[in-house]
């Protein structure tokens, strides 16, 4: 039994007009949404601060960590 082009060539359309659609809806390189990362013009660096001043603020989550695996 011979099958004829048509159906090849309708898969083939598709496959591009998919392929094409994601390329159109792709945001790669949107600067609008990408996260902004501040220069350090003000000559602060980052330190650790300690766990205790966690405490105040995440006192569940510290409770948690206290013990854990993590905690070492």
């Amino acid at each position: 039994m011979k099958k004829g082009i048509f159906p090849k060539v309708l898969l083939g359309a598709v496959w591009l007009f998919l392929i094409l659609l994601t390329a159109i809806n792709c945001k790669r390189g949107d600067s609008s949404t990408s996260p902004v990362i501040p220069s350090n013009t003000t000559g602060q660096t980052a330190e650790y601060t300690g766990r205790e001043s966690c405490r105040e603020c995440h006192k569940k989550e510290y409770n948690l960590f206290l013990g854990s695996d993590h905690d070492m």
